[in-house]
């Protein structure tokens, strides 16, 4: 019976009951005046922690794509992956532990108001702080459990993966009743021959003496002060009396300066002996009748409390180091160590490291180094002042090249031409206009003056996997089902344009359908299962692995460690990917060669165009496998032109499209006498609309002949099919002159985005053409803006794609007008049907 009740006290937390209790009880008294005051200034003096547990309370709670990410490690759990749940159980112990240390360790050396307030609030302002480390140490447990909540409620189907998130709740509750026990209950009498609680960071795990002067609200290594009243501070006859007690001290100077550590004192008042005497003053001009005795507390007097301090400081900064430095391409079991541990644990992980090593700095500060002139903490502000300066910002991956090395682009005019010369040429030959006519001379004559041939034009807006998923899903499988009608759709695609997230989409379909041949992959013949699986890779775990660890360590070096940087790691992340989508005789990743592998004289090729935003200019900029003559600042905003002088890699050209700022940096390209910035390109336009109207406008002044026999198709792959009003959204009603100009800056990008689709439509109707427009349907929170998505996001994506190809007849009649045929999928079995 008593192993029941103990494993019953273990597992319902009384302790918690018994704290709000307490906290109520030293609360009574005391104005709610003071008591907020007390509140926020303890509060104040944990700030830092406090910022912490506000920003991971964003990340878990408010943001769709920190949800999704625990959907991702549910998933993995209830496919028999559990590394992903067991690191986060670990790190959340970890960020618990560390948390409440660091929070009491910084109330420790600031908090002084023990000198200064009434015995009543010094009680209430240490069970506030109590109060707050107790809530540091449980809050990382509770808030992944709320998140997880979150996750089930929008589940499209809980029932069916109920048992993963049953067993995921069961092990925070046991983490959390691991945390209460070992913090909130007190030991019995009985204690047993291990007490767990000295093996980690507790305040009770320090001995008697240190305990107590850590808990006095008198800032630990503040000089201590030990004060006795002078006689002028009484009236006769007892001043006499004190007068001759305070005498004593003159007869000797040792009996003087060693009397707050002798035995006279009593316990409470004794001075220990391990403090070192600075001074003593007689008589103080803001105390004149005191006798005083000033004690330098040696660092050494703390003993335990530093063990504790540079064990969790040391652990830290080593755990840091090494997580920054791990390479993305470090695999384990088909993961990378990143993947491995997930993203919710490596931001779990990091939070505990921040603390650590903060911690590790105020130790410096206050105990170490607190005779200094300057704070470590602002000589590592100066160190970052300077290295932002020094550093390299972010360079872009580029491989210095001899010129003659690189293989020659070629012009947009000469492009399009040979590409619509042989593709003209394969139509004629497989449909001669003769089997397309009525029979007679002039009616066939008539047809091959006015024979227009489908092209077609591919836009893809930004929004992270969201639309990269969608875009490689809706073009692998409309390319999937018109085989099956023995079209083969990518051959009639000219060119692509795509931004963001888009970008990468239609960076996958380039590579799967132009660049790796089927024997190549790994899924022949079925592109739609490659990008399924290309996207269902987690991108984001070493992006908040190096953002987390490796770009904050980037960011107080005066010289740039690419290995650090998160830019890079997200492009060797696609690299290490894609590798597994070929086949185990391929030798040939389109993802990690060179981007100049698209300059082929192959004339099948479409035209790629990753779009990007320049810093210094504001310009729409592109990385592009054919030089833009005619084409207003080609110059200039021709990158591959002359502002990257070397070779990049296929991912890095993508890459210049989707560095969302602050979760992917901006790139930096040095010229000789200065730098130049490029962001995600849906910062100017985020559609794609612009530089595709820009391409087709100098191509029409270049081709006018050959555009008049091409019948265009758009296809506009959008984020959301919820557009937002004509006039706007919500009301601004608040802070209007501040948000007024961001509103107005940011909501630009709209509506240069809007502006370009709308000249674009325009521009393709005039031409008789069709505009095809493609939205995924599904919500933000079915699939978030992310660059991870759950197997649940991914499903809801073909969901959506298959649902807007089910009506194939609708969408052939669109793709197929009258007396315009497309290049077979099988050009022999459409030559054998021909001849039939």
């Amino acid at each position: 019976m008593r192993n029941l009740s103990q494993i019953l006290r273990f597992f319902f937390v009384p302790s918690l009951r018994g704290a709000f209790a307490y906290t109520y009880q030293k609360a009574k008294g005391i104005s709610f005046r003071y008591l907020m005051h007390d509140l926020f200034s303890v509060l104040q003096q944990v700030g830092l922690m406090l910022i912490f547990a506000i920003i991971a309370s964003v990340i878990f709670i408010v943001l769709p794509q920190g949800i999704d990410t625990l959907l991702v490690v549910i998933e993995n759990l209830d496919a028999g992956r559990p590394e992903n749940y067991l690191f986060l159980l670990l790190t959340l112990f970890i960020w618990s532990v560390v948390s409440e240390f660091g929070v009491r360790y910084a109330i420790y050396v600031s908090d002084n108001s023990g000198k200064s307030l009434t015995d009543a609030r010094v009680t209430w302002r240490k069970t506030v702080q109590r109060v707050v480390s107790g809530s540091c140490l449980l809050w990382p447990t509770v808030l992944v459990g709320i998140s997880l909540l979150i996750s089930f409620g929008r589940h499209k189907d809980p029932g069916a993966i109920a048992l993963p998130y049953v067993v995921a709740f069961t092990g925070l509750y046991v983490l959390f009743s691991v945390l209460t026990n070992l913090y909130f209950i007190k030991a019995e009498a009985s204690k047993p021959r291990l007490n767990l609680r000295r093996l980690f960071p507790t305040a009770e795990s320090l001995p008697a003496t240190e305990y107590n002067w850590v808990s006095r609200l008198y800032g630990i290594y503040n000089n201590y002060v030990y004060s006795l009243p002078n006689q002028g501070q009484f009236n006769e006859p007892e001043s006499e009396l004190v007068a001759q007690f305070n005498n004593t001290f003159n007869t000797s100077d040792d009996l003087r300066n060693n009397f707050p550590q002798s035995k006279v004192p009593s316990n409470d008042t004794k001075v220990p002996a391990e403090f070192e005497l600075i001074s003593f003053s007689p008589q103080l001009p803001a105390h004149p009748h005191t006798l005083q005795w000033t004690y330098r507390i040696p660092t050494g007097f703390y003993k335990n409390l530093h063990k504790q301090v540079v064990m969790v400081a040391l652990l830290s900064l080593i755990v840091f180091t090494v997580v920054s430095i791990i390479p993305v391409s470090t695999n384990w079991e088909g993961s990378n160590f990143f993947e491995m541990l997930g993203a919710p644990a490596l931001v779990a992980l990091a939070f505990a490291c921040w603390i650590g090593i903060y911690v590790g700095v105020l130790y410096l500060d206050f105990a170490r180094l607190r005779k200094w002139p300057v704070s470590i903490r602002f000589l590592l502000l100066c160190l970052l002042i300077y290295s932002s300066v020094s550093n390299k910002d972010h360079p872009v991956r580029e491989e210095l090249q001899q010129a003659d090395l690189i293989t020659k682009r070629p012009v947009l005019k000469d492009h399009f031409s040979r590409w619509f010369s042989q593709y003209k040429a394969e139509l004629d030959a497989l449909y001669p206009v003769s089997r397309l006519t009525p029979a007679g001379a002039d009616s066939v004559k008539a047809d091959s003056v006015s024979r227009r041939y489908p092209v077609i034009f591919v836009c893809a807006e930004g929004g992270a996997l969201r639309t990269g998923g969608f875009t490689a899903l809706y073009l692998t499988k409309l390319q999937k089902r018109l085989e099956h009608d023995n079209i083969d759709l990518k051959r009639s695609i000219y060119a692509m344009s795509g931004v963001s997230g888009g970008a990468l989409g239609l960076g996958l379909f380039n590579a799967v359908a132009y660049g790796n041949s089927s024997q190549e992959l790994r899924y022949k013949n079925s592109l739609d299962s490659a990008a399924f699986d290309f996207f269902k890779g987690d991108y984001i775990a070493p992006v908040v692995g190096k953002m987390f660890f490796g770009d904050l360590l980037n960011l107080f070096l005066p010289w740039h460690i690419n290995r650090l940087d998160r830019a890079i790691a997200m492009e060797e992340a696609w690299e290490s990917r894609y590798s597994k989508l070929l086949s185990p005789n391929s030798t040939r990743n389109i993802f990690s060669a060179h981007f100049d592998t698209l300059n082929v004289t192959k004339n099948n090729k479409p035209l790629v165009i990753f779009n990007t935003d320049e810093v210094e200019t504001g310009q729409q900029c592109w990385i592009m496998n054919a030089a833009p003559d005619g084409v207003w600042g080609s110059g200039q905003r021709d990158l591959l032109a002359g502002r990257i002088k070397g070779n990049i890699a296929y991912s890095t050209g993508i890459n210049f499209s989707t560095r969302f700022p602050l979760f992917s940096p901006g790139g930096m390209i040095k010229q000789a006498c200065r730098k130049y910035h490029y962001l995600d390109g849906g910062y100017v336009e985020n559609t794609g609309a612009g530089s595709m109207l820009e391409m087709l406008k100098a191509l029409q002044l270049q081709h006018s002949n050959l555009f008049a026999q091409i019948r265009p198709v758009v296809i506009f792959l959008r984020f959301s099919d919820q557009l937002a009003p004509e006039d706007g959204s919500a009301n601004l009603n608040f802070g209007n002159e501040i948000f007024e100009v961001i509103g107005g800056i940011y909501n630009a990008r709209k509506g240069r985005s809007d502006a370009a689709v709308h000249d674009l439509r325009d521009v393709i109707e005039g031409m008789e053409g069709d505009f095809i427009d493609a939205p995924l349907s599904a919500s933000q929170k079915d699939v978030p803006m992310n660059w991870i998505l759950s197997e649940q996001s991914m499903n809801n994506i073909v969901k959506d794609v298959e649902f807007k190809l089910k009506d194939m007849a609708d969408i052939k009649n669109r793709l197929a007008f009258d007396k315009i045929k497309y290049l077979p999928f099988s050009a022999t079995k459409e030559a054998a049907l021909l001849k039939q």
